[in-house]
């Protein structure tokens, strides 16, 4: 074996080796100083003498300890004394003159910490801080890509912050449920004319996320006058997601289309309806951002569709009122794509497809009551019973730091779902319509609808 000697110009003293590049080449620990400290030092093959890596004291003073070091020996790391006397986290890249300081979590910087772990290309570098609590936490000291600064990371924060951007995204991709269903439901009144084209606007509310879009649509009679077949279009001019999450502005379209038949003009009889909708949303998404933790920011996509298969028989009970049974088999797909984050981290986080599958049959009772000859309101309630259901769990990794997976739970195998709208003849020839609804989603919130619309007939 070689001794390695000591720091002190006698070579006296106790020395320790603590470790060792990948290859053998490098080595770093402490050593005895001639001021009766122990200091950390590195030691290359090509070196004649051991480099003594100092303290973080001003006059590089009192102890250090070098206890993590990279696979190519770059990088050293451990911990050495401050002017207050606390041991703090240290790095010491080959070429530096002299260690950096890494600090803590303290507000004030002071307190302990202690590096212990150096990742293989050295720009992370993995230890425990003390906190403003006092509590001793996991962190990571980053590299900053552009500063170059070493930026302290709280491991426990990061992923209560992921999580929360997980329990927010579920709200996020239930406001879309919601658009969808009133895209898919929206309607020309035709009413028994033969060609029907209109404008609508419609309000869709789930939690602190809200979501305004305005389109047109419109409809026709076949020449068997028992079919009916109408499209619809629409764009988001006013969206307010949670925090966290933003549209940029996107208005890509929203459409929808049906065809449906129906025994007789007034709705009496048997009727059977078949329907879809598509909608496609960009959004840029954010995490928490709080005290040491990045707020990592990526692009995605939402995207959803339904189809329906709807069967009814309308009978009248009066002249003025009519109940109008109905079910339905349905199946709508809710997603938001993977993506990684490309901004504001050095650690960037991976986030998988999320989303949501559902089949339901739906059950419900609709009623139209006549007012006056040219005011009809119209009601309606039901349930979704779920009959299939498939689901894609918030799951995120970060290099270094973990993997974080987060549901929502159960989704409700019976939703329940209610309306009321409100036609008004301007003329023989328009009308209008007022619509509020209500229903519950597959992550067990409450959506909310309000709408209105203006139909042109001939």
């Amino acid at each position: 074996m070689m001794s390695l000697g000591t720091l002190r110009q006698d070579n006296s003293g106790n020395s320790y080796g603590r470790v060792m590049s990948a290859d053998g080449k490098v080595i770093a620990g402490a050593e005895d100083t001639d001021n009766h400290s122990r200091q950390a030092y590195r030691l290359s093959e090509n070196d004649t003498k051991m480099i003594s890596l100092g303290t973080l004291r001003s006059d590089n003073s009192g102890d250090s300890d070098a206890l993590a070091i990279s696979p190519d020996g770059r990088v050293v790391a451990g911990k050495a004394e401050t002017d207050n006397g606390d041991e703090q986290a240290f790095v010491y890249r080959s070429g530096d003159q002299k260690m950096t300081g890494l600090g803590t979590l303290r507000s004030d910087g002071t307190g302990r910490s202690e590096a212990n772990r150096v990742s293989a290309d050295g720009e992370v570098i993995a230890g425990i801080s003390q906190s403003d609590t006092e509590f001793r936490r996991a962190v990571l000291w980053v590299r900053d890509k552009v500063t170059e600064e070493e930026v302290i990371i709280d491991k426990g924060k990061t992923g209560n912050a992921i999580a929360e951007t997980g329990k927010t995204a579920f709200s996020v991709l239930d406001l879309y449920q919601s658009a969808l269903y009133s895209l898919s439901e929206s309607r020309c009144q035709i009413g028994d004319s033969n060609y029907c084209v209109g404008a609508f606007s419609q309000f869709d509310n789930v939690r602190s996320n809200h979501r305004v879009a305005t389109g047109i649509f419109g409809a026709f009679r076949f020449p068997a006058e028992n079919w009916v077949a109408g499209a619809s279009l629409n764009f988001a001019n006013n969206t307010r997601l949670t925090d966290g999450y933003d549209t940029r502005g996107s208005n890509n379209p929203g459409v929808g289309a049906y065809i449906r038949y129906q025994e007789n003009k007034d709705n009496t009889g048997s009727g059977a309806e078949l329907s879809g909708a598509f909608l496609n949303q960009d959004v840029t998404i954010t995490r928490n951002h709080l005290k040491n933790r990045e707020a990592g920011r990526g692009d995605s996509s939402i995207k959803a569709y339904r189809f329906k298969a709807a069967v009814n028989y309308g009978v009248n009970l009066s002249e003025t009122t009519q109940l109008i049974p109905n079910a339905a088999i349905s199946h709508h797909n809710v997603t938001r794509d993977g993506y990684t984050e490309n901004s504001n981290t050095n650690l960037a986080a991976t986030y998988g497809r999320m989303g949501n599958k559902s089949t339901d049959l739906r059950t419900g009772l609709d009623i139209r009551q006549a007012l006056t000859p040219d005011i009809d309101l119209y009601g309606g309630a039901g349930i979704d019973i779920n009959l299939n259901n498939q689901r894609d769990a918030f799951i995120s990794r970060v290099n270094y730091i973990g993997t974080y997976t987060f549901d929502n739970g159960n989704s409700r195998n019976v939703k329940p779902y209610a309306y009321a709208e409100v036609n008004i003849n301007m003329t023989a020839n328009s009308a209008i319509g007022i619509n509020i609804g209500w229903h519950q989603t597959d992550y067990t919130n409450d959506a909310a609808q309000a709408g209105l619309n203006y139909s042109y007939r001939w």
